[in-house]
């Protein structure tokens, strides 16, 4: 289960990031990109077992741009062809699909 040592990692990040920031960590919101191999769930779970706070994954949607009319569009999954022309596949270009970021870090009122 690799989401373990992702978790250490992001783990570390946040640590790094109280350290020069300060305040108790409540909660951390994490993107993880469709085509990154990451469980969403596999994820939470690791955290929880490392982390005293909580983390909140959203799953990004797959970006594309068709490289005949250029326009840009977000799918769940990997599309056939352009919604807009009809461009085949092998036009899209993949923008996204890999990430693991932090996006937020939710820390206590002082």
């Amino acid at each position: 289960m690799h989401e373990l040592s992702l978790a250490e990692a992001l783990t570390e990040s946040v640590e790094k990031w109280q350290a020069a920031n300060g305040g108790k960590v409540l909660s951390v919101t994490v993107d993880v990109g469709r085509l990154g191999g990451v469980d969403p769930e596999a994820l939470e779970y690791a955290f929880g077992l490392i982390a005293p706070y909580k983390i909140r994954t959203v799953l990004l949607p797959l970006r594309f741009r068709c490289g005949r009319c250029r326009r840009e569009f977000e799918m769940e999954r990997l599309p056939e062809s352009c919604p807009e022309c009809g461009a085949e596949y092998f036009m899209l270009r993949r923008l996204n699909g890999r990430e693991l970021s932090i996006r937020e870090i939710e820390v206590e009122n002082v």
